[in-house]
């Protein structure tokens, strides 16, 4: 595997809380199963040639829509944690297919574009807006800050 995209996989896993951990492992294990089982050749990067032009675009259009079908099928009670985590994971993965199996060039500014891309559509698809995240990162920050200066 790409070193990068070994590195990144090492920290999102060692970042997922103990908590989601068994939910984390069960949504990847579903996400593979989806991507490389029985379907993987409805895939775009298998099925389709011209999807290897914007990797970052098919990459993250495919695994958002596959965490939206999961997120679903867990009658909406994913986290968004699990969701995102999750996610990265299986956009590594699929990262790492077009690498070597595809013949794709996966540098870094592929691989920031793709997790860009991908969290903005995991968004989109569960109605969240860059105001909405936005304002929860500024909240996440103060409160952060205030827990700084209170020690």
């Amino acid at each position: 595997m790409n070193p990068i995209l070994e590195k990144i996989q090492k920290a999102i896993e060692d970042k997922v809380p103990p908590k989601l951990k068994m939910r984390y492992n069960k949504t990847v294990i579903a996400g593979e199963k989806m991507m490389f089982g029985k379907t993987h050749d409805k895939m775009a990067l298998v099925s389709n040639p011209e999807a290897l032009k914007d990797i970052p675009e098919t990459v993250s259009r495919g695994v958002a829509g596959l965490m939206f079908v999961l997120f679903n099928g867990s009658n909406k009670t994913l986290p968004l944690e699990v969701l995102i985590f999750a996610g990265v994971n299986l956009a590594i993965k699929a990262l790492d297919f077009a690498e070597r199996g595809k013949g794709a060039v996966v540098d870094k500014e592929v691989i920031d574009e793709t997790f860009k891309k991908l969290t903005e559509q995991i968004f989109d698809k569960l109605g969240i807006t860059k105001e909405q995240m936005a304002e929860a990162i500024a909240k996440g920050k103060q409160e952060i800050n205030s827990s700084k200066g209170s020690k």
